[in-house]
């Protein structure tokens, strides 16, 4: 049976997706993962009901820009690397796509969506009708940015991440005109293991770009895995208000514990770890934190916790607030990992067949009920060695977070001085 990925990496490859010069395979490959009927219904409602604006801010006469597609997302998260960016680079051009509810050009859309479901069908592509809309969508886009002609004068591309449909083609639109490329970090990038490829994957398969900012040696590491050119992997530092943390201060044991849950595509690893912690908390007869992802299903995973247990569900909630309520947390792949490792909030780390290598910190990864126990009565007898042990984790993630600032305004002056 031929895997997700397989059926991606195939896409990528289709002559009829190269249109204008630009692989489309490539653009929309973020959004090919899930063919259900509920998405691809979301995303037919997307193309016919909504349109792209562009809005130009910044020193609009510069020839850096940075561009930003995910503002309609709402994620905090995001939008701090993009102002800790351009905090930093004041001197950049600032392109925001916004996705605004609109009926225009809706017989151009319906068109142009039926000519490319037949041309689809014809060449044989997996899911015709899906990649008909999202083509669709963004052949719409690419027209829009040519009219804005935010490539005069352009000499240097950022986008927040080239795995992004809108960031991947204006990424391969700046190469066409041969000019540089830089992508971010938004989260601590990892090979998936063969058989555990999720979208999640498309990071490095669909990296692009001249140059990633990397975070630290961690993720250089594992793009290395991938077969990545070293030189493209330049280590920057996180953009995210995490980089100045320093260790917080744990005076005395609050007898509770947290959970931290993954995104969706991980979820029989969450209803793992909530079982797990059921099983601890009966045991030691502590309770424990649920701290869930933006996207988790609240009611769904209190389902399965012993709700005299939980002392509390916890959501976009401050990493030091959160630090202060617990002694340790048990979490797997998820981006909150390093924001802990640098406040120096003790961790114990799920292992199961989906942990891939950069997680694996092998003295404090658990499989059962027993292995949390063990390392439980480690922190209750030396908190401060493991305390101390894991901080000196935190800087193969995060490289020299105290220079971050003069770190990223050296590369892009080197880069453009190439």
């Amino acid at each position: 049976m031929v895997s997700v990925i397989e059926k991606v990496r195939s896409r990528k490859k289709n002559l009829s997706l190269i249109i204008d010069g630009i692989n489309f395979g490539q653009v929309i490959a973020l959004k090919s993962y899930d063919g259900r009927l509920t998405s691809t219904l979301k995303e037919l409602v997307r193309l016919c009901l909504f349109s792209n604006k562009i809005e130009v801010k910044g020193n609009i006469d510069s020839d850096c820009s940075l561009f930003y597609s995910l503002k309609n997302a709402n994620r905090s998260d995001y939008n701090e690397i993009i102002s800790m960016f351009l905090k930093f680079n004041s001197n950049f051009k600032y392109i925001e796509l916004l996705h605004e509810k609109s009926f225009e050009n809706i017989f151009i859309k319906l068109f142009l969506l039926l000519k490319n479901t037949i041309k689809f069908g014809i060449y044989r592509i997996e899911n015709p009708f899906l990649t008909a809309i999202l083509v669709s969508n963004y052949m719409l886009l690419k027209k829009k940015i040519d009219d804005s002609n935010l490539f005069t004068n352009m000499e240097l591309m950022v986008t927040f991440c080239d795995a992004y449909p809108p960031d991947n083609l204006i990424t391969q639109m700046s190469k066409l005109v041969e000019k540089k490329s830089i992508t971010l970090q938004h989260g601590q990038y990892r090979v998936l293991s063969e058989g555990n490829e999720i979208a999640d994957a498309e990071a490095y398969e669909n990296f692009i770009s001249d140059y990633m900012f990397v975070w630290g040696q961690a993720t250089v590491d594992e793009f290395l895995k991938y077969g990545t050119d070293n030189s493209r992997l330049l280590k920057a530092g996180a953009l995210r208000s995490f980089s100045f943390n320093k260790p917080i201060q744990i005076d005395t044991l609050k007898k509770a514990f947290g959970v931290i849950l993954c995104g969706e595509s991980y979820r029989s690893t969450n209803i793992q770890m909530i079982k797990l912690a059921n099983e601890f908390a009966l045991k030691h007869g502590i309770p424990y934190y649920l701290r869930f992802h933006p996207k988790n299903p609240i009611d769904y995973y209190m389902s399965f916790t012993q709700k005299q247990y939980v002392c509390g569900q916890l959501i976009r909630m401050n990493n030091d607030d959160y630090a202060k309520l617990v002694d340790f947390s048990l979490i797997h792949m998820t981006g909150v990992f390093v924001e802990l490792l640098s406040i120096n909030s003790p961790i114990v780390i799920f292992h199961d067949d989906y942990l891939e290598d950069v997680f694996k910190i092998e003295q404090y990864c658990i499989k059962n009920e027993l292995e949390m126990s063990t390392f439980y009565n480690l922190l209750l007898k030396d908190a401060k060695s493991v305390r101390e042990d894991q901080y000196l984790k935190y800087h193969y993630f995060n490289e020299s977070p105290e220079d971050i600032e003069k770190k990223y305004k050296f590369l892009i002056l080197t880069i453009m001085e190439k």
